[in-house]
């Protein structure tokens, strides 16, 4: 469901991935050291973008979503879509 988030954000293109995951102060998961480009841990990684990309969004458009067990203040202006495991993921309201 977070790789359904990414590409939403991405408006599901390839070469916007990137700039997504990489932009600032968007996902907590890219403010530790960055991921080594080899071992289990990448590959596993690997296989879930390829997977994702091929896949319907089940999300519901989410572009956004927290661990469940936190409640940040900018979730009041989104549209609340499901929880999968752990997390809670939101979409923008449409105006």
């Amino acid at each position: 469901a977070i790789a359904q988030v990414v590409l939403n954000r991405a408006e599901r293109k390839p070469e916007k991935v990137c700039d997504v995951v990489c932009a600032p102060h968007q996902f907590s998961w890219t403010a530790k050291p960055p991921i080594v480009e080899q071992g289990r841990a990448w590959n596993n990684a690997l296989s879930v973008a390829r997977l994702s990309f091929g896949m319907k969004d089940f999300t519901g458009g989410a572009d956004h979503y927290h661990a469940a067990y936190v409640k940040p203040y900018w979730r009041t202006g989104l549209t609340l879509v499901g929880q999968y495991g752990n997390h809670t993921f939101y979409k923008r309201r449409v105006k």
